[in-house]
């Protein structure tokens, strides 16, 4: 169970690497300088070449259409969307079929499931390094070819990175391959026991032998008296104004297995909203377009466009109709506009309240075979549903500060006609919808919790007002319980030879010896 788990970490982290790369800047670079100085930085992805100036100002040009590309970057795009693909199918899988989970069906099948994402990750692996291998030879190529005239260019850090992320997923995938070598399917053999003949001796039937005997229990020892048995060994409480026949049909109602699988439908269900709206958030922060406003054409036409000013947490950018886009980085953090740090420093909070809350969340789930006691793994899963609701706080509080920046400034009459106008754009809204279904998850995991401890306040333990149950003890071979008894009767302390001889335990009905009293 270990190694599957070792494997899903290492898995996962592979995957999130390459995720990462897709989007990333700096899949090759170059440099103009002087002995010191850079004077201009040229660098391409997967979707646009730019040129930064030595002032932070960048200069980006989006790659024309599909048909019009070169084949070895058509190439990467496909590679690493299909590496992103199997990486996520393979983490489902991995969870399905991962030892430390309830679901997946049997020990056999759920190594043969463990085994089917170890594949995906395999191939998710290989997929993304086939596709920075080939993007980094196209660089080496144009760069030690003497005939090569343009610019040259050097490996950029994103492929580094893919590199690092494709080796992760292949270590992780082999891993979980080679787990289902220790998955063996034993046949269980079922063994059929019934009460012994008599109580008054042993049985020596072996255990392994199933011996019918075809005697009944006492009638002390019936259904009818099973409630009087019940192994707590202390005071119980009862509230007379219920009667048995209430007790025994909430008994009879409560079907324990249908409510652990409702219970575990739930906070699945929970996991899934929850993880999702997380993924939501994180990709706003990295999302451009935060906020937006468009420059008609001749009249101010809403028609044709002749620019766009945008902007997201980390830069403002500015692009003209032939889809030349200059941006500027924000500069230094103190120099940053406060409500920009309040921003950041709001989703970072809330994202990193959000990974210890799934961590937690998962752990205490319902469906898996870590965390502890039923008890200790629900206190887990509200620890992490209130983690997540302080999460999904912090972050729609900063979507809200910047909502309210730009109406304040959209709706201000003081505001010149010179300053620019911006309108809410896709991220805000995709960020909403990510703190809603955290939310909604995090309800769903404090309802499985609440609906527990509900449960089991209302459960009767035994009939009678304050009555003191004797524990149960199992005999031997009996097929059924016996209760503990008590033989003889505490009559108090006996006259000894002595004290007859001294009289020092004689009592009157004025006086009590030392010995016998009790304090």
């Amino acid at each position: 169970m270990y190694q599957e788990i070792l494997a899903f970490i290492l898995s996962t982290v592979g995957w999130v690497l390459v995720s990462s790369t897709l989007p990333t800047d700096y899949w090759k670079v170059s440099s103009l300088d002087g002995t010191v100085i850079t004077t201009a930085t040229y660098w391409s992805n997967l979707w646009k070449a730019c040129v930064t100036d030595s002032t932070g100002v960048s200069n980006c040009k989006d790659f024309a259409s599909m048909l019009a590309l070169d084949g070895y970057i058509q190439a990467c795009r496909g590679l690493m969307i299909a590496a992103i693909c199997l990486g996520f199918f393979g983490s489902i899988f991995a969870l399905v079929g991962m030892k430390c989970t309830k679901i997946g069906g049997s020990d056999r099948s759920k190594g043969r499931i463990a085994c089917f994402a170890g594949v995906n990750f395999i191939l998710s692996g290989l997929c993304s390094l086939s596709a920075c291998s080939l993007y980094a030879h196209q660089i080496t190529s144009e760069f030690f070819d003497p005939l090569y005239v343009a610019q040259k260019y050097e490996l950029g850090a994103a492929l580094f990175i893919g590199w690092a992320g494709s080796l992760l997923c292949i270590l992780g995938g082999s891993m979980l391959c080679f787990s289902i070598a220790g998955t063996k399917s034993h046949r269980q053999t079922k063994y059929i026991y019934k009460g012994a003949a008599s109580h008054s001796h042993v049985s020596s039937y072996p255990r392994a032998q199933a011996k019918s005997v075809n005697q009944r229990p006492p009638p002390e020892y019936s259904d009818a008296s099973k409630m009087q048995h019940f192994d707590k060994s202390a005071y119980v409480a009862h509230d007379d104004t219920k009667t048995d026949a209430q007790h025994s049909t909430r008994r009879t109602t409560e079907n324990p297995a249908a409510s652990e699988m409702r219970k575990r439908l739930i906070q699945i269900f929970g996991f899934l909203l929850t993880s999702l709206g997380w993924v939501f958030v994180l990709c706003t922060i990295a999302m451009d377009y935060w906020r937006i406003t468009q420059l008609g054409g001749q009249g101010g036409s809403f028609i044709i466009k002749v620019a766009w000013y945008w902007s997201n947490l980390w830069k403002d950018c500015f692009t003209d109709s032939t889809a030349v886009t200059n941006c500027r980085d924000f500069p230094v953090l103190w120099a940053v506009t406060p409500f920009v740090q309040g921003v950041r420093g709001l989703l970072m909070c809330g994202i990193t309240l959000g990974f210890f809350a799934v961590v937690l969340c998962f752990i205490g789930m319902e469906c898996t075979y870590i965390g502890g006691a039923e008890k200790l793994k629900d206190k887990l899963v509200f620890a992490g549903a209130v983690l997540h609701f302080v999460g999904g706080i912090s972050n729609i509080a900063g979507y809200c500060l910047y909502i309210n920046r730009i109406a304040r400034t959209t709706f201000a009459p003081s505001v010149g006609p010179g300053v620019l106008r911006y309108d809410l754009g896709p991220p805000i809204f995709l960020g909403l919808v990510g703190c809603f279904l955290i939310f909604l998850g995090a309800v769903f995991y404090a309802v499985t919790v609440c609906y527990v401890l509900r449960r089991e306040s209302q459960v009767v333990y035994a009939n009678g007002g304050g009555t003191y149950m004797y524990p149960r003890t199992r005999g031997l071979y009996t097929g059924y319980y016996r209760p503990s008894r008590l033989y003889g009767t505490y009559m108090g302390s006996r006259l000894s030879r002595s004290s007859k001889i001294s009289k020092i335990s004689q009592t009157t009905p004025t006086k009590v010896s030392e010995r016998d009293a009790f304090v």
